[in-house]
């Protein structure tokens, strides 16, 4: 964020905090109005966060509601690893990143007759489980 890209406007803050500012500018090399800013984001995200906690605690401190967020998040816990096995290597996977993989679209062709059965199949390097239509282990 620059001041050039920004609108800007003057606020009146107590000399002793603009003095500060102005060291902490000298010391990071940012501008006073990014220092600023960062300020503001962290309050903000420092009173969502204690807002979050706050409102987390009501809800432990609730036995029945407690237990009906700790059922529904086992309902989801089935979710987490899709069927996948941590104790494979994926470490081709993680060095590619996100540009490396390549998701098939049900519409693509070649989807091995499951018409669209392989929609958001991963592909690409470190996709080497195979689907258990192909007796081949072919990854489709």
């Amino acid at each position: 964020m620059t001041s050039a890209t920004r609108e800007s406007t003057t606020i009146r803050i107590p000399r002793e905090t603009h003095e500060r500012l102005k060291a902490l500018a000298a010391e990071s090399g940012q501008q006073i109005a990014e220092i600023v800013a960062r300020a503001v984001d962290e309050e903000a995200r420092r009173r969502f966060m204690q807002r979050y906690n706050e409102a987390y605690a009501r809800l432990k401190a609730d036995p029945a509601a407690w237990a009906a967020y700790r059922a529904d998040l086992a309902d989801w816990d089935v979710t987490l690893g899709d069927g996948l096995d941590p104790n494979d290597d994926w470490s081709e996977l993680l060095a590619a990143g996100p540009d490396g993989v390549e998701f098939v679209d049900a519409d693509d062709e070649g989807d091995g007759g499951h018409n669209g059965a392989h929609a958001g199949t991963r592909t690409g390097p470190g996709a080497r489980r195979g689907c258990a239509a192909h007796a081949d282990g072919a990854v489709t």
